[in-house]
């Protein structure tokens, strides 16, 4: 069953965010894991694991 809104996919990055390091999971690494297992994702990792940019943050 398809979540139309998107929910699953915020819930897993907020997942991965948050329980990632206690874990001993490294974002780099998690980035790599759908290419690494196979899996062609409908979004973006580096997004998921770092999330969008802010203009304070494009701001050199």
């Amino acid at each position: 069953m398809s979540d139309k809104t998107g929910q699953g996919i915020r819930d897993l990055c907020n997942c991965l965010r948050v329980a990632g390091p206690s874990l001993g999971f490294h974002q780099d690494k998690e980035a790599r894991l759908p290419g690494a297992c196979g899996i062609k994702t409908s979004f973006s990792m580096e997004l998921c694991l770092h999330g969008p940019l802010t203009l304070n943050q494009n701001k050199n």
